[in-house]
């Protein structure tokens, strides 16, 4: 038997897995990490704060989230999964 779910997954987005946004997913999810309300979201993406509501409802699970909380840290490995490792030569 697994745990129940504390609001956010551990580890979210595994390493490797290609997650799909357009850039204005990206753009709100990044406002939402970066703790703006959905209003405020709305108020500077000119969307109806339900419609900011609706974006990250349908984000959050791509990401493996349940959380605003847990965004940032699943956008950063998001990030990390996609930037090619550099090797020291």
């Amino acid at each position: 038997m697994e745990p129940a779910s504390t609001g956010g997954d551990a580890e979210g987005v595994a390493r490797g897995t290609a997650v799909s946004m357009t850039p204005r997913e990206r753009e709100i999810a990044d406002m939402a990490a970066d703790g703006m309300t959905n209003e405020e979201i709305g108020a500077r993406t000119r969307l109806a704060p339900r419609t900011v509501g609706t974006v990250l409802y349908r984000v959050l699970p791509r990401l493996g989230v349940t959380t605003r909380g847990a965004l940032r840290p699943a956008l950063d490995r998001l990030d990390a999964a996609a930037t090619p490792a550099r090797t020291g030569r």
